[in-house]
């Protein structure tokens, strides 16, 4: 099955590249939507599109010429023309990152396709701006229906959280170990490798992860536990080769517990909580600080936090 044509389009990431006080950068859209532009520019563009604002049109990160032969559109779940007026239940864009050094757009999501329909790349994949060529992140990640919510370029790695079990495979990838790093992990730009972070978020979904310039990692998400049964309440960090929650209680409006769905590491001073409707223990009290964590909660709270 699939959705027709006039489901709502859906934008969950964006992302610049260039520009200057003179131009405007290039834009990148992800997300779930069939078409890009409007008529009689308008173009087919499977969950991810380009937008030139020197020639002021939008186009489909899908090459049908030789050697790329894109024919979906852009991503997808599997033999689906780039013309087809619907798009597969389990097709959607959530993050994208640019690494221009190596000119590559990295995409995360939920899909089984990119670039061509028979072509396996399942919920992570790479862009290359200069060829056109859609490939697998290092072998990929595997688990049951993958997905990747949140990705976060530091240095020379690229951090990928959301829900999976393995990386360097992909679930057909039978014979091929991966490394077992459920919900999170890195992604060596300049080596091609992948480093784990354990198994501490065992079960986890992961919304967002970023890292602080001292190279902590903070993820936020769905959970509740971390290493096993340490209590945590949708806020963990990752420092030493270790995740530790983070000492503090995050709430639902109901009590029950919180789901974080950003986290953004800043180093900027703060001197307050906003806003003071936040749920949560009294480890909220805060002081100015010389770094910051910002989460955003449902619905649409946002919370400074000292870390």
């Amino acid at each position: 099955g699939g959705r027709s044509s006039t489901e709502e389009a859906v934008i969950y990431d964006l992302v610049l590249l260039g520009g200057d006080a003179e131009t405007r950068p290039t834009v990148f859209v992800g997300g779930r939507f069939r078409l890009a532009g409007l008529p009689p520019a308008q173009v087919t563009a499977h969950h991810i599109a380009k937008f030139d604002p020197l020639q002021r049109r939008w186009s489909a990160l899908c090459d049908p010429n030789p050697p790329t032969r894109c024919d979906t559109g852009g991503i997808g779940q599997g033999p689906r023309s780039a013309t087809d007026n619907s798009i597969g239940e389990l097709e959607y864009v959530f993050a994208l990152a640019i690494h221009p050094a190596s000119n590559r757009l990295f995409v995360g999501g939920i899909f089984g396709t990119a670039g061509q329909k028979f072509d396996r790349i399942q919920s992570l994949a790479a862009f290359d701006l200069t060829t056109s060529a859609w490939s697998r992140v290092g072998g990929g990640i595997a688990g049951a229906n993958p997905t990747v919510y949140s990705l976060h370029i530091s240095g020379d790695q690229l951090w990928v959280a959301g829900f999976f079990a393995f990386v360097g495979k992909q679930n057909e990838d039978l014979f091929v170990d991966g490394i077992r790093s459920p919900s999170v992990a890195s992604y060596g730009l300049t080596t091609g490798r992948w480093t784990g972070t354990g198994t501490g978020m065992q079960s986890a979904i992961v919304h967002s992860v970023t890292v602080d310039s001292s190279g902590v990692v903070y993820c936020g998400g769905a959970f509740t536990t971390i290493n096993t049964n340490e209590p945590t309440a949708g806020l963990a960090k990752y420092e030493g080769g270790q995740w530790s929650p983070m000492g503090v209680e995050i709430l639902s409006e109901t009590g029950g517990p919180g789901i974080v769905y950003a986290v953004l590491a800043v180093d900027q001073a703060i001197d307050e909580v906003l806003p003071s409707r936040v749920l949560a223990s009294d480890a909220f009290a805060l002081r100015i600080s010389s770094h910051t964590l910002c989460l955003t909660l449902l619905p649409g709270l946002l919370l400074l936090l000292r870390v």
